[in-house]
């Protein structure tokens, strides 16, 4: 039941999302690009599914509750190097 999702597809949803504001599905669907998201005709529900909880799984986003629904944030995983490293 993996499926391969396009690395292009993963990208796409990744430049979506913020750093500051959580969004959930129907929202960041909303926010793609038309132009772009015309020239992936085969981009489903099912690979954005597969794609937040693989990002999910990679640490690049989290997934929280916003006004009772689920929504999407990237993270904010660069570490800071102390002054005595």
């Amino acid at each position: 039941m993996s499926k391969k999702v396009n690395k292009e597809y993963v990208d796409y949803v990744l430049e979506t999302l913020s750093f500051f504001d959580p969004l959930n599905k129907e929202q960041i669907i909303y926010d793609f690009d038309q132009s772009k998201l015309e020239s992936l005709k085969d981009f489903t529900m099912d690979d954005l599914d597969l794609i937040l909880d693989q990002l999910i799984l990679d640490n690049k986003i989290q997934k929280v509750i916003k006004n009772e629904e689920t929504a999407y944030i990237k993270s904010n995983t660069i570490k800071k190097k102390s002054l005595l490293d």
